[in-house]
């Protein structure tokens, strides 16, 4: 299952010509695209093999004293000791930029690559509890969790290290795939300033590394041979600005591997029809826990916070029915849109907190 390991952003700027040797040798690079994925087009994604499906993933924080399992067939088993530790990660993070800092910049990376194609993150689900590397926690498919690196060994010099997802055997077990371990004693950051603002490369601003990460992990990218621009390259010039934005090529590879976003597609199946309709309706004007916000999942189409009148909109204005619209669901008119839209328009909208 799990065949590519996506090396994490680098500690020191030193060392990041060195690690982008890691990108596997068996990732080939698509034509006509600066992306790379991984396999030969079927597998290395979630859900459905095929390449340009959609698909649903559950993630979780792996549960605090998480050890990897000694029986693993991998050497990441020798680079880390003890068991992860995310809250404490999370109660670094959060002292020096607030409370909710953490969560926010996890979440933010999985909204990004949400909103570039269509695969749905639902979490944080309650974690299996077992070894990094058993087969029984196969039941999430994207854990995350902090490790503390044996000194001298390859994960001592980077942020994080991500695992790709299910389709091929060579390289990896099938119970690593979608895992990411962050390095607890790398440093972790908000980097100040704008999007392409020039910064220290030294630490690791959060909110990139884990959209990197992700990238291997959920996306099935690997590193690309050049762009420093691309949030999936690693090398010379990579950490030297703020990159928490997907480039075009970035994009063009989650499509590739997931198809293109259907906007109003609510339950993710390629289709803007009646089920997804039924999504909006089922927690009208709620933000329910069960997803969060921001998550097409709870009916919150355009990303927001808040399931109003506004995805109504959003999922009207891209109405196509689809072989799923089991409901006689009437294509909206006019006059509908505008009633829904007057009707909702006073209700107040939360705003989402922010890392920095």
């Amino acid at each position: 299952m799990k065949q590519s390991q996506g090396v994490g952003r680098v500690v020191r700027r030193a060392v990041t010509a060195g690690l982008a040797c890691l990108a596997l040798a068996i990732l080939s690079p698509r034509a006509q695209a600066e992306y790379v994925t991984f396999s030969d087009g079927w597998g290395s994604k979630w859900d459905h093999p095929a390449y340009g499906t959609p698909a649903v993933v559950t993630w979780s924080y792996m549960t605090d004293g998480t050890i990897v399992d000694p029986a693993l067939d991998n050497n990441i088993k020798n680079e880390v000791s003890g068991g992860s530790n995310i809250t404490q990660m999370r109660a670094d993070f959060d002292a020096s930029y607030g409370s909710g800092a953490f969560d926010t910049a996890i979440q933010n990376a999985m909204n990004t690559w949400a909103a570039a194609a269509p695969i749905t993150f639902v979490g944080p689900v309650t974690d299996p509890n077992l070894p990094v590397g058993d087969p029984g926690a196969a039941t999430v498919d994207i854990r995350i969790g902090a490790f503390t690196a044996v000194p001298g060994s390859g994960f001592s010099f980077v942020g994080a290290v991500g695992y790709g997802p299910p389709g091929n055997d060579e390289l990896f077990p099938d119970s690593l795939a979608g895992d990411i371990m962050f390095n607890i004693d790398a440093g972790f950051l908000v980097k100040p300033g704008l999007e392409d603002d020039s910064v220290d490369p030294l630490g690791n601003d959060l909110e990139n590394l884990t959209l990197h990460e992700l990238g291997h992990a959920a996306i099935g990218l690997g590193h690309p041979d050049s762009g420093p621009g691309d949030v999936m390259y690693v090398g010379e010039g990579c950490c030297d600005f703020i990159n928490r934005e997907l480039s075009v090529d970035d994009i063009a590879g989650a499509r590739f591997v997931y198809g293109p976003y259907h906007p109003g597609d609510a339950n993710g199946d390629g289709h803007v029809d009646g089920l997804d309709y039924l999504t909006w309706a089922a927690f009208y004007g709620d933000d329910p826990a069960e997803y969060f916000p921001g998550s097409p999942r709870n009916g919150d189409l355009n990303n927001d916070d808040v399931v109003d009148g506004l995805d109504y909109l959003l999922w009207a204005g891209n109405f196509h029915a689809g072989p799923n619209d089991l409901l006689a669901v009437p294509e909206p008119g006019a006059a509908a849109l505008l009633l829904t839209a007057v009707c909702v328009w006073p209700r107040q909208r939360r705003r989402r907190a922010t890392a920095c």
